[in-house]
């Protein structure tokens, strides 16, 4: 069985992967094994990767509602916008229920020129200026530019303030490796799918249970703008509105909120 990748290359299907995936999300190697022959005899000699994704994403789904939402979390992550705010909004409480104070936006005053910071972040005596980068799409990397450009605002604030203020940067997606590489050489803290190992975006999120409000499968794009833009970013934000809140906010029928609130409460913190 062979899969046609995004960039048009066949490999042969890699059954690992599927039950890495699986396992990171906390299902057994019962389920994974099971997705594995599911994908082997229901779907063609080659098929893309989008479709062996949906197959596990249904099968997980099917078996267990939780971990299918959890599995979608890439996605979903990337449905915050299309503008960055949402993001910035987004990191700040997954910063919050982490044990950080977060305060966003914030103006600070350079030696050379006032500067904006998408999140203020303190922990342990520890003061952190935050630069937000989020990309719709998956392939887009936060290069060096950006380590560069944060790394200078950050400089010219401390100079200013006599601070030893922190820079860090957070993305959706990953860093390129010069990025990386530059970040760890200035003492740059970066938060990014993935890395670091440990500390990375999603590790934070499920340590906290700070699932964004897309995750809920039944929503639509419309409705999930509407939660937002009265600061609705948490599956746990949605669970502290009334159903009549829900409906005025969102515009759904009282049958489509009862859907929503099912799957909002399968992701219910425990703390």
């Amino acid at each position: 069985m062979f899969v046609i990748k995004k960039n048009g290359e066949i490999e042969p299907l890699q059954e690992e992967k599927i039950k890495t995936v699986v396992a990171r999300i906390g299902g057994s190697l019962e389920l994974a094994n099971k997705i594995v022959e599911k994908v082997k005899t229901s779907l063609p000699d080659r098929v893309p990767v989008e479709l062996i994704y949906k197959t596990l994403f249904d099968e997980v789904h099917r078996e267990n509602p939780v971990l299918g939402c959890k599995l979608n979390l890439k996605k979903a992550i990337s449905e915050l916008g299309p503008t960055g705010f949402p993001f910035e909004q987004y990191f700040a409480k997954v910063l919050e229920h982490s044990g950080y104070s977060a305060v966003l936006p914030m103006l600070f005053e350079g030696k050379c020129v006032q500067h904006e910071m998408d999140v203020y972040a303190t922990k342990g005596g520890d003061e952190y200026l935050v630069e937000c980068k989020f990309h719709q799409y998956w392939q887009k990397k936060s290069d060096i530019k950006t380590a560069l450009y944060v790394y200078a605002k950050v400089l010219d604030i401390n100079e200013k303030n006599k601070k030893q203020f922190k820079p860090w940067i957070a993305t959706n997606t990953k860093f390129s490796m010069d990025a990386v590489d530059y970040s760890h050489c200035q003492g740059i803290k970066i938060t990014a799918w993935k890395h670091p190992l440990g500390e990375s975006l999603e590790n934070l999120i499920e340590k906290s249970n700070c699932y964004p409000i897309t995750i809920l499968p039944s929503g639509t794009r419309e409705i999930f703008q509407r939660l937002i833009a009265e600061h609705v970013v948490l599956v746990e934000d949605f669970l502290k509105l009334s159903k009549e809140e829900i409906q005025k906010i969102s515009g759904v029928s009282a049958e489509k909120c009862e859907y929503l609130l099912q799957e909002a409460n399968l992701l219910r913190p425990t703390r």
